[in-house]
Parts: C-alpha cells; structure tokens; sequence
C-alpha cells in the first residue's frame, strides 16, 4: 500500500503518558454541546505550540511525542482520550508548531454541558514515548473499485470508496456489506449503474463524479480520527476537501467556476425495493421511493434514506440554508436522485443547478435509525458547532 501526503503530515497518538517522560505543559479546552446532545464528537481546536511554548519562556522545539489529551470533567483521574495532530502545511517544530488537534469527546454530551480536556505538551529537551492509537478512520491508498484507483476510508458504520479522478463516491457499503451506491462503470447502463454516486456535481462536465477522468485527488493528512482529501478538476474549474470522521464525511467546496448541485444517486441499503425502502424530511414527514417532491429544505437542510428491511437510513445535509431548490425523484426504477440545488423547469423540462456559494458544506452519512428524530440528532450532533473556549498555556500536567 502506497500512501502519500501532498500538504502535511498527521502525527498520532495513544493519550497515554510516555514512560520516558510526563509532559510539563499544557493547554485547557472546554468543549461546549451547545443546544444540541452529541455522540462521540470528534472536536477540532487549531493550536500554535511555538506560542505557547514561548508565553511560558521555552525557546526550543516543540516535541510531537509529547501530546497527550485528558479529559478532566468532573471528580476523579484524569482520563485519556483519542487524538491526532495535523501539522500545518508549513509546520517547523522550532519556528512554527502550528496545525489542528483532532480529539474525540467519548459517549453521550447531553446538550447544554460542558466538558474539560487538557491538551499536554513539552517541548524536545527531552524524550517521550508515542504510543499508537486503535484507529476509528482507517486509510488505504490505491484500492481499485469499479475501474478506477480510489481512496478507502473504514470506519466503524461504514467503508467509503473514492475514486481519484472521478472525485467522487463509487461505493460507500455499511456494516453489512450492503452497498448504498452501487456504482458501476458499465457504457449505457444509465440508472441502473453508471449515473450513480456521489456528489455528482458537475455534470455533464465530469465533475466530482465516479467514472469520469477530469480530476485529480490528493491525501491532506490521515490519522486514527480523521482522514482529509482535496480533489480538483484538471482544467482548476472545480475543487472540493472531504473530511472523513468515524460517523460521517464532510465536504466543502472550494471552487466552482459553474453553478453545481450536490446528489445522492444511488441504492439504499444496497438495492432499491420501492415497496419498503422510504424518503424522511426534516419536517418528519415521509414517503416510498416511488413518490417524487420539490422543495426548498428548511434549516438546518437534509434529506435521509431508509433500507426497508432494515434499521439503517443514509443521511444528507447542508450546512448552511440557502434559495436553492431542493428536489427528489426516483429514476427508472433503479435509483434515486436526491438534489441539493437542483431544478427541474416544467414538466419534462431540463435539470438546472441552482448553487454558486462558496465555500459550502455537505455532510453525509449511515445511521442506524429510521426515525425523524433519530435521524436529526444524528445530523445535529455532526455538523452544529461546538462551543469551543482554548485556555492559555500553563506550567504542570493534568
């Protein structure tokens, strides 16, 4: 397996203590749910190491192997926490320590709590042992799926195959093996394969879509908690960063020279059964494949799909509420087209892309629920902010 990084590098870590040595330093964050209960949310805070080494009169090197991150909410011992460091694109351990720390906040945050972590450090004076971490996002390079050489991101709920010069999903199978895209690269197979996948921005161009060659993928940076890749179309029209967590997968978009939409093409819980299989709304209302709606999704915007036979719906939502139509239909009995920014203009009438916005974010993701709520909290859990507040460094651990 090949993996290659073309802007940084991640550094990841067990939280537990070295036994060469106890960090000497460290950094408080409180980590805030906000209105909205969490379930193990990862959290991102940017830190500048070099700073803070030097506001507690340290001018030396900043020791990677030296992170830990403890979560002290409460009574009792100091308890370790999953972590990874990316480094800044221009990270120098003596000059510029700067990049992002990604920790998980384990378990239920029942919304409007707080919860303490103390990020440790040390500088490089002396020696700290790094222990690896079990991963929760785990990243292979150069795995061929349906034709192309892909990305694959393995996580707890599901397994995300992205193909490099599509940049996008061919595959995206849950826990059962079950695959909710179901794309394959067959000439003329239409609904029933090649039309499928996810985003699928930016047709007919090519765009951000399995099976097209018009783009190029790069690995920002991997670890145990968070996988980052940017893809961008070869003619520099289109570029967009996914983020792959261990419940769900991020992207935004960074470039767009076209109006674009945002699609879900594909087969939920593996194969279509218009019988059983149904489309939820935000305002809980619900209805089978077969039944076609336009609209424009309130906030926060989403749309989910649930498998029929079983207790598993793949959700999609947008950041940030906008104009655009939203729209679903079923197509050729084979597959649905669920569109953020899409409009059909009159009956028979063409598909116009109605998004310009950027940057703008997307998250998609398995849950295992079928319901309205379960579906929300799920989605609020994921892409509400956090309420973040970073201390000032101080002398002594945790």
């Amino acid at each position: 397996m090949r993996v290659f990084c073309s802007v940084c590098c991640s550094f990841f870590l067990a939280a537990a203590a070295g036994a060469a040595g106890e960090p000497g330093c460290r950094i408080r964050v409180a980590a805030g749910a906000g209105e909205y209960a969490r379930i193990d949310k990862p959290v991102v805070v940017p830190l500048d190491f070099t700073q803070a080494l030097k506001a507690l009169g340290r001018e030396a090197a900043f020791s990677e192997a030296s992170l830990r991150v403890m979560e002290t909410t409460g009574s009792g011992a100091p308890r370790p926490v999953p972590f990874q460091f990316d480094r800044a694109e221009d990270f120098n351990a003596l000059s510029n320590a700067k990049g992002e720390l990604v920790f998980l906040m384990p378990g239920e945050t029942p919304a409007g709590t707080t919860r303490l972590f103390d990020v440790l450090f040390d500088d490089a004076s002396q020696t700290f042992e790094a222990a690896a971490v079990e991963p929760l996002v785990e990243t292979a390079d150069n795995v061929e799926d349906e034709g192309q050489a892909c990305f694959r991101f393995a996580t707890p709920r599901a397994t995300y195959y992205y193909q490099k010069q599509g940049a996008g999903f061919s595959s995206l199978l849950d826990a059962d093996g079950a695959d909710w895209i179901s794309f394959h690269p067959g000439k003329g197979t239409g609904a029933a394969g090649e039309f499928r996948g996810i985003p699928n921005a930016g047709h007919p161009q090519g765009y951000m879509h399995p099976g097209f060659t018009e783009s190029e993928t790069a690995l920002v940076s991997q670890g145990p908690l968070r996988a980052v890749i940017r893809s961008e179309s070869r003619n520099g029209a289109f570029a967009g960063q996914w983020e792959i967590y261990p419940h769900f997968a991020t992207m935004t978009f960074l470039k767009a020279a076209d109006p674009y939409w945002v699609l879900y093409e594909g087969t939920p819980g593996g194969e279509c059964d218009v019988e059983k299989d149904f489309w939820i709304k935000p305002d809980g209302s619900i209805g089978p494949l077969g039944q076609a709606w336009d609209s424009d999704l309130p906030s926060i915007p989403w749309a989910a799909f649930a498998d029929g036979a079983a207790n598993r719906s793949i959700f999609l939502a947008q950041h940030d509420p906008d104009d655009a139509p939203d729209s679903y239909y079923y197509m050729e009995n084979s597959m649905t087209v669920f569109g953020f920014g899409r409009l059909k203009k009159g009956k028979g009438g063409a598909l116009v892309k109605q998004m310009t916005a950027i940057p703008n974010s997307f998250t998609i993701g398995l849950v295992e629920d079928r319901t309205r709520d379960g579906i929300a909290a799920a989605i609020d859990s994921a892409i509400a902010p956090l309420e973040i507040e970073i201390g000032q460094p101080q002398a002594g651990g945790s």
